[in-house]
């Protein structure tokens, strides 16, 4: 493995004093330019005698004020334990059949869902009951599940 991974491994059996810092070998600190570092970034020295390798000299920077100053965030909302349904409703100058088919296919989804970029799912997948698939928009991903595919009539509903 080298003198280079087992040193890394002395190297985290250490003597700082708080599991949350950040340890830096003197040689990493020689080889890079240290000077754009940020202004509450204070490294303290320290070293370590490992055996077979001997002196070790490091620099660490403890985490613990840094979170200490993370303000505490609000509690979350609770989501909902049941999914939102809701109803689109659209006038189509087609066919009943020819629009069940526009809006039953996945390919053409985002013809007729305003802001859809694009409609990712399983094309191998025949529509049905507890098909899923994603609604890309600019701002998020809406994952979306078919529970009705229904005939009423001369009405048919899908979700």
């Amino acid at each position: 493995m080298g003198a280079d991974v087992t040193t890394a491994h002395k190297l985290m059996k250490n003597n700082v004093d708080n599991d949350e810092y950040l340890l830096i070998s003197e040689n990493s600190i020689l080889k890079n330019d240290m000077s754009k570092v940020p202004s509450w970034f204070k490294l303290q020295a320290s070293s370590m005698n490992y055996e077979n390798v001997g002196k070790i000299n490091y620099h660490y920077e403890k985490f613990t004020e840094l979170l200490n100053e993370i303000p505490e965030l609000p509690p979350r909302k609770k989501l909902m334990d049941e999914p939102v349904q809701f109803t689109i409703s659209y006038s189509m100058p087609h066919s009943l059949e020819s629009t069940f088919k526009l809006l039953s296919s996945l390919e053409r989804k985002h013809e007729w869902i305003e802001g859809a970029k694009k409609i990712n799912f399983d094309e191998i997948k025949i529509e049905r009951i507890r098909t899923t698939h994603e609604c890309i928009t600019p701002l998020n991903k809406l994952h979306i599940e078919t529970t009705i595919i229904d005939k009423k009539g001369s009405n048919k509903i899908f979700g």
